[in-house]
């Protein structure tokens, strides 16, 4: 179906030149964040990383993002999910205001004013932006306010998705996401759902090649996130090549183990997707991103010695067969992301 583009995503500096992002490096530094204040699971950092790259990917000027807006899209989800001291130290780090862009004095609202700052300063489906711009629609009415801040339209929305009637969950959700040695956090008077379902899908729901693939952690199933669902799958290269090479590591025989397990990972996503929209509403609409941590470091040093260009040329011949293989074949929308 869609293919959300898989190339490199141009970065201008602050004194404009222009680089690719590094998504290991920011996924990393997000990381070293969250581990200074007490959050030790790598699954958010991952999760909000190609959260955010799924909605550069998604623009379609096709210009250069600007640091300083990449650091804010990121504080801001940060403190959307329930992070908000994490989000004030991360936006000092990278010296940005995760509040930048947003009218702070009271102005008069619309439906479609409030869904431009939800969609401008949140990552939601089309449906779920529709869902929770209705239910801020519906309180501020209620409330009887005719001037408001887009700080309020913010807060408010989060307050929804946490609490699960903007975010469009199928049932009420309990619990909180934990810090360690810290009280869970409070999102407007109401505790915050787990970040995190639990995996859905049981070793006797596949059959036996895809089984052996993920014991042996050629694919990784990611956590999908209650506010911002994602389905995730991450593919090791070194996994394999140790696993279907039978040791003989080179360009044609990973290709050919590509090859191999790309029905594989088609049919688990497809399996995967309708699971998981049995809990989340509107769980469809999301896109899968299907990673390949380590994508750059394997080739340079996994298949032995090989010229630049060669390397390229193999990194585009890669693309171009899962590309065919799986985003061609599915009825969903695929992002293949290469670290």
């Amino acid at each position: 179906m869609i293919l959300l583009a898989s190339g490199n995503l141009l970065v201008a500096g602050p004194g404009g030149p222009l680089h690719s992002l590094d998504f290991e490096r920011l996924t990393a530094d997000l990381r070293e964040v969250l581990r200074a204040q007490g959050l030790a699971s790598d699954w958010i950092a991952d999760h909000l990383v190609l959260t955010l790259e799924e909605k550069l990917r998604a623009r379609s000027d096709g210009e250069p993002v600007s640091e300083a807006m990449m650091h804010e899209s990121l504080a801001a989800m940060l403190s959307a999910v329930g992070y908000s001291e994490v989000a004030a130290e991360y936006g000092r780090r990278h010296q940005v205001n995760p509040l930048a862009g947003r009218r702070r004095e009271l102005h008069d609202w619309s439906a479609a004013g409030v869904r431009a700052l939800l969609d401008r300063s949140l990552p939601l489906t089309p449906g779920q932006s529709l869902r929770l711009t209705e239910q801020c629609v519906a309180v501020l009415r209620q409330l009887g306010f005719q001037e408001v801040s887009d700080t309020f339209i913010c807060e408010l929305a989060v307050h929804l998705l946490h609490r699960g009637d903007g975010g469009g969950f199928s049932e009420p959700l309990t619990g909180a996401p934990q810090r360690q040695n810290a009280p869970a956090p409070e999102v407007a008077g109401q505790s915050q759902a787990p970040l995190f379902l639990p995996s859905l899908i049981k070793a006797d729901q596949v059959d036996s090649f895809t089984r052996t693939l993920l014991e042996t952690n050629v694919l990784r199933i990611l956590p999908v996130s209650r506010l911002f669902p994602r389905l995730g799958v991450s593919v090791s290269l070194v996994a394999l090549g140790e696993t279907l090479t039978g040791g003989w590591q080179s360009p044609l025989t990973i290709m050919t183990a590509l090859g191999r397990v790309a029905p594989s990972i088609l049919a688990l996503l497809a399996q995967m997707r309708q699971e998981y929209a049995a809990v989340l509403a509107g769980f469809l609409e999301a896109p899968c991103h299907l990673v390949f941590p380590g994508f750059a470091s394997y080739l340079a040093q996994g298949l032995g010695p090989m010229p630049r260009r060669e390397r390229a040329l193999l990194a585009r011949e890669i693309s171009c067969l899962l590309e065919d293989s799986l985003v061609a074949r599915a009825d969903f929308p695929i992002m293949l992301s290469f670290r």
